[in-house]
């Protein structure tokens, strides 16, 4: 079976010192989530504000 893939590769880069204040830098691969809003939810271009 094929899983499905979703989302927006990146690379998800920090650092960390250690002990003795060595800096580490890091880069974990991360996939940034998206979704498909329907008509009416928060942040739908149709959505209405109630002010």
């Amino acid at each position: 079976m094929q899983q499905c893939q979703t989302g927006c590769r990146y690379l998800d880069r920090y650092y960390y010192l250690d002990d003795e204040g060595h800096r580490h830098d890091v880069a974990d691969p991360a996939r940034f989530l998206v979704k498909q809003l329907q008509a009416g939810q928060p942040g739908h271009p149709t959505a209405r504000v109630v002010t």
